[in-house]
């Protein structure tokens, strides 16, 4: 199975039993307002890209002439 579809097939994965979805960041709080709020998975950094090949519109384009 190549790179692309196993992430994906991952990140269709809920969190464990009893955990929520979406966690809130620490050190994201300022009076007046909400945290803010992370998918469970992407608590350190956000995704990028599914396949670290395509990280621009050109390479998208380009991938998909092939």
């Amino acid at each position: 199975m190549s790179t692309v579809p196993k992430l994906i097939e991952e990140l269709r994965e809920g969190p464990p039993k009893g955990s929520p979805f979406s966690v809130a960041m620490r050190g994201s709080q300022v009076p007046g307002r909400s945290s803010i709020y992370r998918n469970w998975k992407f608590q350190d950094a956000l995704l990028t890209t599914l396949d670290p090949k395509i990280t621009t519109i050109h390479d998208m384009f380009q991938e998909s002439g092939q």
